[in-house]
């Protein structure tokens, strides 16, 4: 989690963070999970530590720890993750990542080291190579793996993502393939988008490659249909759901949606005046989410539908 804001700039950090599960006999909340959050003066998280709940301790116990450090550009650099020992009642290294950052602040390139007990060092294991075009869309993943006897990197797979006006309309996974005339990229799979006139993806098509036949052969669909976006507020009857937003609000800051039945699948959508989708999320129980910072002062509006029944709407008021 980043530096969230609640109110107008009132800015807040979460420290720590609790998951309980329901006892199916008793009832009654049981530790899960709980996850710590440390931040630097320039609100990093610098650091994550995860723990787990032990029954026999009624405690949580250490399960795994991330530290990340950042430049003095506020980018991060590389991430120690470690794992706790119980016998020594202590952390011991996992591994090491680190990441190469463009001048835009995009990483285009992460590597993956593991850490070697029996030689106390971090040894390579893998890397991942990214590009962006002009818009900062990510367009290429490269995913390569180390090659311990020669000593080199080699190429796995590639995942290439291609954009029009701003919206992804393909996908493509391609495999390095040792061919006749060399190695190159051999694309095996891929995904279609499709949108309507506001912008809501409305069909996905999946296609693998048939190289016998050299053609794509379509393997299956995905179809979305929308219910009518509502943009009255008044209030619904017989429901206590309730999303807590003081107009007006700034993006960056946060909507915490609650009354949700956690056993329920909902959809949330956030659109503008013409109709137009900004924001999409699908979630179960109550839901926490950030607006966007790419929204524009406006008036915007919200909808939860359940089951194709639309069971909240506000309106989201913006400035800058």
């Amino acid at each position: 989690d980043q530096p969230r804001s609640r109110g107008l700039g009132d800015v807040y950090k979460r420290q720590t963070l609790f998951s309980y599960n329901a006892n199916p006999i008793t009832f009654d909340w049981e530790g899960d999970s709980r996850w710590d959050y440390t931040w630097d003066t320039n609100g990093n998280n610098i650091e994550s530590i995860y723990s787990q709940w032990n029954d026999f301790t009624s405690s949580f116990v250490n399960s795994f720890k991330w530290e990340y450090n950042f430049d003095g550009n506020n980018m991060q650099i590389d991430t120690y993750t470690s794992i706790w020992d119980p016998n020594m009642n202590d952390w011991t290294n996992l591994e090491y990542t680190t990441y190469t950052n463009d001048s835009n602040g995009n990483v285009i390139e992460e590597i993956i080291q593991y850490w070697s007990s029996s030689n106390s060092i971090y040894t390579n294991y893998l890397k991942w190579i990214y590009e962006y075009d002009t818009d900062q869309n990510l367009i290429s993943k490269i995913y390569q793996e180390w090659d311990q006897v020669d000593s080199i990197w080699e190429n796995k797979y590639k995942l290439d993502y291609v954009f029009e006006n701003g919206r992804l309309t393909n996908y493509y996974n391609s495999n390095w393939v040792n061919l006749p005339s060399g190695f190159q990229w051999l694309a095996h799979y891929q995904t279609q988008y499709t949108f309507d006139s506001y912008g809501n993806n409305y069909q996905d098509i999946n296609s693998e490659y048939n190289f016998d036949n050299e053609m794509w052969e379509e393997t299956f669909r995905y179809d979305y249909f929308y219910t009518d976006l509502e943009t009255t507020v008044q209030t619904l009857d017989d429901t206590n759901l309730t999303c807590h937003l003081q107009n007006p609000i700034q993006t960056g800051e946060i909507i915490n949606c609650q009354g949700l039945d956690v056993y329920t699948n909902y959809n949330l959508l956030l659109f503008d005046v013409s109709g137009k989708v900004l924001l999409k999320k699908t979630f179960q129980g109550d839901v926490e989410f950030e607006l966007p910072y790419f929204l524009e002062s406006g008036i915007y509006f919200m909808n939860v539908i359940e089951n194709g029944e639309l069971v909240l709407k506000e309106k989201v008021v913006i400035v800058d």
